[in-house]
């Protein structure tokens, strides 16, 4: 166990350590190095926190101003790589072919090794933020009515009034993925999702490469982008979802709709209940790269002998469903999503969240404890069935997050727990890892880890 300088973290009222995967400034403390130890973020340490996402690469953040502490909103920054636009610095030096996929050479100007502001969102203050792999949602709030404003799509207002108004919520979203403007372009620059302006969206949650949100006043739940989905017709084959714009999920109408968890190629919805449902194919990719190869060449290739069907509906005209094999030239969209199913979870009592990675779910009871399922090697899972996982600790567990190989588990005594592959090491049961009692949530990206204080 590490405990870094016990000496002022014991009394301190607010922390942010950053450890792991560092390569492209990810961990945010100005260089392009990985630690297997915490580091402290000293930029964040004096600013108070409400929400750390953490992608594949990159981080965002929310913090509180000095003079709008308490308001219930912040503003947005970013950093690591912004090899495919998710931190939102405008790329200039190369142009993206269609699909998933990137320059061969990775420049410099890709990698942002400190917290910066994102100035294309000045205006706007947000109160939630999500990072999928490789991109970027925000939820944002714009100013009162009758102040003085532009109209800019992309959300560039000039930023000085303290007065927002919670009917002009907005998301956005940027980076490499299907962002939900019905288009498949990588984006740098944050892009409005229209579809969503009427909707009360609340949250917003991002996964391997698709999106979702949820309206607590409405009870709804949306989704995009692009998701695996077991098909029973075809032995259980895995079909792939092109979801372009935002849907709604039929499956939880008339439900009471808590959080939601998104994970590489599946997603868990917790209900106020204390039911989780889960969509998508809980699989690890590199089982699902069996059927489909994700090359740099488009989002998903399926070759000549490995086809997917795709139940395709126009949304404008709906014309009958096909199938369709999936190629960078022929993948269809799904815009009505009622066919998607959501499976209950059984074997746990009343979970309160979860946590999503590579074919895993981790769950948090409402009494603080931990259940686990998935088939993942690296945490050493190999049942879809739910079990209880012992945490060594009189504290109760308060927060869970979920990377690509591992997750971890916050207690209420500040105890930061982990299991699975973290940076080269592997964790073959939950280890206690740091203590420092002002640490209330983690973040969790791809090989990375940031422990910090939530306001």
């Amino acid at each position: 166990m590490y405990t870094p300088h016990p000496e002022w973290l014991d009394s301190a009222d607010r922390v942010c350590l950053v450890w792991g995967q560092g390569s492209d400034g990810q961990l945010g403390i100005g260089d392009c190095v990985g630690y297997t130890t915490p580091q402290v973020l000293l930029s964040m340490i004096d600013r108070p926190l409400m929400n750390v996402s953490a992608g594949h690469s990159h981080t965002v953040a929310i913090g509180e101003l000095a003079d709008e502490e308490g308001s219930g909103h912040g503003v947005l920054m970013s950093w690591g790589s912004n090899m495919y636009g998710q931190t939102a610095k405008e790329l200039d030096h190369f142009s993206f072919s269609t699909g998933f996929g990137g320059p061969e050479d990775d420049d410099d100007e890709d990698e942002q090794s400190v917290p910066l502001l994102v100035p294309s969102l000045n205006g706007f203050r947000f109160n939630d933020c999500a990072t999928g792999l490789y991109h970027t949602l925000a939820l944002g709030v714009s100013r009162a009515v009758g102040e003085d404003s532009s109209d800019d799509e992309r959300g560039s207002l000039d930023g000085h009034s303290r007065e927002y108004n919670r009917q002009h919520t907005k998301v956005f979203a940027w980076g490499s993925a299907l962002l939900g403007d019905g288009t498949s372009n990588f984006e740098s620059r944050p892009t409005h999702i229209r579809n969503l302006d009427d909707k009360q969206i609340d949250c917003v949650f991002a996964g391997g490469h698709h999106s979702m949100a949820i309206s607590h006043s409405t009870g709804s739940v949306y989704l995009w982008g692009w998701l695996f989905e077991r098909d029973v017709r075809e032995n259980e084959k895995a079909v792939l979802r092109q979801i372009p714009s935002p849907v709604q999920l039929n499956a939880f109408n008339g439900m009471s709709v808590r959080t939601v968890a998104c994970g590489v190629w599946h997603s868990s919805v917790v209900t106020t209940e204390g039911k989780v449902f889960t969509i998508g194919l809980q699989k690890p990719s590199n089982l699902l790269s069996r059927q489909i190869d994700l090359s740099y060449s488009s989002p998903f290739y399926a070759s000549d002998e490995v086809k997917a069907n795709v139940d395709v509906v126009n949304e404008l005209d709906l014309q009958d469903q096909y199938d369709e094999e999936v190629t960078p030239s022929t993948a269809q969209s799904f815009p009505l999503a009622s066919q998607l199913s959501a499976t209950l979870m059984s074997g746990v009592p009343a979970i309160a969240a979860c946590a999503c990675g590579d074919g895993f779910t981790v769950m948090l009871s409402d009494g603080g404890e931990i259940y686990f399922s998935g088939l993942n090697k690296n945490i050493g899972a190999s049942r879809l069935e739910a079990i209880k996982v012992e945490v060594n600790s009189t504290s109760p567990v308060k927060s869970i997050s979920a990377g690509l190989n591992f997750y971890t588990a916050v207690t209420a005594a500040g105890d930061v727990y982990v299991q699975g592959l973290l940076h080269g090491r592997v964790y073959r049961s939950l280890s206690k890892v740091i203590t420092a009692k002002a640490i209330t949530h983690t973040a969790t990206g791809n090989d990375f880890c940031i422990a910090y204080t939530r306001e």
